[in-house]
């Protein structure tokens, strides 16, 4: 049974418009937070990235700073998890070899500078 290429096209336009939809609204959501100071922990998930569960965790082994007012919800900073989010950066290979050659230059003119 083939399929139509009108139904094709339709199925794909469909498809594509739901797509749309779904990257306007995670982007509607993140404006909505970058408004407040402090956000739930379903509100960073989306902010982040990051799963609720994982969010936990994190809190649990105490890895990320957070607040809980009431003794039983979470919330964080915004720029706390900004920090947090930047802390480990990763430097590109070109970076790094670029920083192994400065550290071999200057080691190589301390010794012949003795």
């Amino acid at each position: 049974m083939a399929i139509s290429p009108n139904l094709f096209i339709v199925n794909s336009f469909i498809f594509l418009f739901i797509f749309t939809l779904r990257q306007i609204l995670l982007t509607i959501k993140k404006n909505n937070v970058m408004n407040k100071k402090f956000i739930s922990v379903n509100e960073a998930s989306t902010y982040t990235g990051l799963s609720k569960s994982y969010l936990y965790k994190l809190t649990s082994s105490r890895s990320i700073a957070f607040f809980k007012p009431a003794g039983k919800l979470v919330f964080f900073d915004i720029d706390d998890l900004d920090s947090w989010i930047s802390k480990n950066r990763i430097a590109p290979s070109a970076e790094v070899n670029e920083k192994a050659d400065e550290y071999l230059l200057n080691q190589k003119m301390r010794r012949t500078a003795k």
